[in-house]
C-alpha cells in the first residue's frame, strides 16, 4: 500500500507539471497603456527558456506584417506597470487541506514574480477581501500568505474578479494579469460576465483561471473568463498539484518582454494583433482600435500648415492655371486673317502641312496664329497632319490649350486628393492618352484607305480603257468611292486643277495615307504623262500586287492575334491583380503604398510591365 501511495503521489506531480507546462508554452500578449497612436506597445510573455529576438518575432496586423517593430525585456518600470492579482477561493468547500494547498501555492508563485512587479491578494467567498493591495514589498506580501484565510460563505467569482478590476483601475496600471483560483462555479454574484469582459478589456487584464476538482465543480465560469480575456485555464485533480501549476504560471508572467512598433493602419478602424514566435506554438493575439482623425489634438496638431495645407496647395496650382492660360491667351490672340493666310492653304506645291489643313468653318483665327507661330517645328506640322487625317474636327490651337489646361488641372486634382504634391506630377502625362487617340483615329483612317485603294484602283483602270485619261479616271471614282478614299482623291483632284502634277499630288497624298501603294500609281501616272501608254494593264498588275499584299498583311495578322492578345492580358493583368487585392484586402497591400520599398517595388514592376509590353508588341509588328 506504501509503494501504491509513493506511485500515485509521483504520477499527481507529474501532471501538475505537465498542466503548469502547458499553461505556460502559450504566449500571451497585454496591451501597455499610456502610449499614443500611431506607436504601440504591448507585454509578451512567452514560455521559460525563450528569449525572442527581431528576427524570430513575427507581428501582424489584420494579416499583414509589421516593419520595424523591436523587441526587449520588460525593464523595471514597465513591470511596475503590471500587476498581478492572486483571486483565491475560500468558500466552505476549500476548507482544510485545499486551502492550505492554495496558500502555499500562492507563495510559490509569488516567489517566481519579476523584482519590482506588483502583486495584489484577494480572497472571496460570499464577499471579497482584500488580503493585500498592490505592493511591491517582498515582506508584506509574505505576510499576507503566511496564513490561511478562514472558509466559508458562498462562491461570489464574478464579483471577486470586479473588485480585482477595481483595484487594477484605481492604481492606474498599464496592465494586469488575474489569477483566479476556485473549486466551484459562480453563485450569487452581482457582476455580469458581460459587463467584466468590457472592463477587462478597457484596463488590459487578462485572466488565468486555476480550476480545483471538488463534488460541486463546474469548469464553465472560470473557462469562460478565461478565453473571454484571452488568458488561460488550468485544471488540477488534486490539491497538491496546486504549486506546480502556480509556480509555471509565475515563471511564465515573469518572463516578459516588452514589443513596440508604429502602426501605418488608417483612422476610426477595428485591428486584430497577432505576435507569435519561432519554436514557440501558438500565437498572442490582441484587439485595438485606431482612433478618429477628429478626435485626437495630436493629430490636428501635425496637420499641415501655412504652404504645405490643402487650401494652399489649392490656390497656388490655381494661380499657376491661371498665369498658363492667360500666357496662352495672349500667345493665340486673335488677329484678322491676311489675303496670303486665306490662299495660303490652296497654292503650297509639296506641302504637305498646308495640304492637311483646308480652312473649316469652326476654325477661328487664334488656331490660325498657332498655326503661323509653329509652322516650321517638326512636331506641329505633324501634329497637324495627324489631327486632320483622323477626322477630329477641331483646330490644333484650340485642341492644344484644352489639353494644357487639363493637364493642370489633372495635376491640381492629384495633388489634393492625395495630399503629396510630388504625386501631382502624374498628371503630366494627361497629353499622352490624348495624343494616342489622335493617332488611332488617324490609323483607322489610313487603313480604310489601304482597304478601299485596290477597288478604287480598278475604277480607275476602266475608265482608262474606257478612253479617259488617268485625271478623267480618278474623277469618275470619286462619286462612288467611300470614305476617306473620297476626300483623298478629291483633295488630290483640286491640287491637279490648280495647275499641280497629278503624280506630285499623288505623293501628298502618299504622306498622307502613309501608303506604298500608291507609289506605284504615282509612277504609273508620271509615265503615262511624260511618254504614253497602256496604262490600264499596268494598273491592273499593280492592283494585284496590291491584293496580294493586303491578303499577306490579313494573315500576318491572324498568325500574331494570339501574341497581340497575350500582350495586353500580360500587361493588363497585374494591374487588376493589385487592385482587386487593394480592394478585398487594402491592409495587405498597405506597404506597398506608406513604405519607401513598397514605393520603389511599385515602380520597377511599372517599369518591367511596359518593358514586356514594348517587347512583345515589337516582336508581333511586322512591315509587309
Amino acid at each position: 500500500m506504501r509503494r501504491t501511495a509513493v506511485v500515485l503521489t509521483l504520477l499527481g506531480t507529474l501532471l501538475a507539471c505537465a498542466a503548469g507546462a502547458r499553461a505556460a508554452d502559450r504566449l500571451s500578449l497585454t496591451p501597455l497603456r499610456g502610449t499614443q497612436f500611431p506607436a504601440r506597445a504591448y507585454a509578451l510573455t512567452v514560455p521559460r527558456g525563450v528569449i525572442p529576438t527581431a528576427s524570430s518575432l513575427h507581428v501582424r496586423e489584420d494579416g499583414g506584417a509589421v516593419d520595424g517593430a523591436t523587441v526587449a525585456p520588460a525593464a523595471g518600470d514597465v513591470q511596475r506597470r503590471l500587476g498581478e492579482v492572486l483571486l483565491i477561493d475560500t468558500s466552505a468547500s476549500m476548507g482544510g487541506r485545499p486551502i492550505a494547498a492554495a496558500m502555499a501555492a500562492a507563495r510559490a508563485f509569488a516567489a517566481r514574480r519579476g523584482p519590482g512587479q506588483p502583486l495584489a491578494v484577494i480572497a472571496f467567498s460570499s464577499q471579497a477581501t482584500t488580503l493585500l493591495p498592490f505592493t511591491t514589498d517582498s515582506r508584506r506580501i509574505a505576510d499576507a500568505l503566511r496564513a490561511a484565510p478562514r472558509a466559508g460563505g458562498g462562491t461570489h467569482v464574478y464579483d471577486a474578479v470586479q473588485s480585482a478590476l477595481g483595484l487594477v483601475r484605481s492604481t492606474h496600471l498599464a496592465g494586469a494579469s488575474l489569477v483566479v483560483l476556485s473549486d466551484g462555479s459562480d453563485i450569487g454574484s452581482i457582476a455580469t460576465p458581460g459587463s467584466l469582459l468590457s472592463a477587462a478589456h478597457a484596463l488590459h487584464a487578462r485572466v488565468y483561471g486555476v480550476g480545483l476538482r471538488s463534488p460541486h465543480f463546474q469548469p464553465g465560469t472560470l473557462r469562460d473568463l478565461a478565453g473571454g480575456t484571452q488568458g488561460a485555464y488550468t485544471e488540477a485533480g488534486a490539491a497538491r498539484q496546486l504549486a506546480g501549476i502556480y509556480q509555471a504560471l509565475g515563471a511564465r508572467l515573469a518572463n516578459a518582454y516588452v514589443i513596440r512598433y508604429r502602426s501605418l493602419t488608417g483612422p476610426g478602424r477595428r485591428v486584430a494583433v497577432t505576435v507569435a514566435v519561432d519554436g514557440v506554438p501558438g500565437i498572442g493575439s490582441a484587439v485595438y482600435r485606431t482612433p478618429l482623425l477628429a478626435g485626437g489634438p495630436a493629430i490636428r496638431s501635425h496637420g499641415p500648415t501655412g504652404w504645405a495645407s490643402p487650401a494652399a496647395m489649392v490656390a497656388v496650382c490655381a494661380l499657376i492655371a491661371l498665369l498658363v492660360a492667360l500666357a496662352l491667351g495672349i500667345g493665340l490672340r486673335s488677329r484678322m486673317p491676311t489675303v496670303q493666310d486665306r490662299v495660303e492653304p490652296f497654292v503650297h506645291g509639296l506641302d504637305v502641312m498646308a495640304a492637311s489643313r483646308e480652312p473649316a468653318e469652326d476654325e477661328g483665327p487664334a488656331a490660325a496664329e498657332a498655326a503661323g507661330r509653329f509652322a516650321g517645328k517638326d512636331w506641329w506640322r505633324e501634329y497637324c497632319l495627324t489631327l486632320d487625317v483622323g477626322r477630329i474636327g477641331v483646330a490644333p490651337g484650340r485642341l492644344l490649350s484644352v489639353t494644357a489646361l487639363a493637364t493642370l488641372l489633372v495635376v491640381v486634382v492629384i495633388a489634393v486628393v492625395t495630399g503629396h504634391p510630388a504625386l501631382g506630377l502624374l498628371g503630366l502625362v494627361t497629353p499622352i492618352p490624348v495624343r494616342e487617340f489622335v493617332r488611332a483615329r488617324a490609323r483607322k483612317q489610313r487603313a480604310l484607305f489601304a482597304d478601299q485603294l485596290a477597288d478604287n484602283l480598278q475604277v480607275v483602270a476602266s475608265a482608262l480603257r474606257a478612253g479617259h485619261g488617268i485625271v478623267g479616271g480618278f474623277a469618275s471614282t470619286i462619286d462612288d468611292a467611300p470614305e476617306p478614299s473620297r476626300s483623298e482623291l478629291r483633295r488630290v483632284l483640286a491640287e491637279e486643277q490648280l495647275g499641280t502634277p497629278i503624280e506630285t499630288a499623288l505623293k501628298i497624298a502618299i504622306v498622307r495615307m502613309d501608303n506604298v501603294d500608291l507609289e506605284q500609281v504615282a509612277l504609273v501616272a508620271s509615265v503615262q504623262r511624260q511618254t504614253g501608254g497602256n496604262a490600264a494593264e499596268v494598273l491592273d498588275r499593280v492592283v494585284d500586287s496590291i491584293r496580294e499584299r493586303m491578303g499577306l498583311r490579313r494573315l500576318i495578322r491572324t498568325l500574331t492575334a494570339q501574341g497581340r492578345l497575350s500582350g495586353v492580358v500580360v500587361s493588363i493583368l497585374p494591374v487588376f491583380l493589385l487592385a482587386a487585392v487593394s480592394v478585398l484586402s487594402p491592409e495587405f497591400m498597405r506597404p506597398l503604398y506608406d513604405t519607401t520599398g513598397g514605393n520603389i517595388v511599385l515602380g520597377v514592376a511599372a517599369a518591367l510591365i511596359v518593358a514586356g509590353w514594348l517587347s512583345i508588341r515589337r516582336v508581333v509588328n511586322f512591315e509587309v
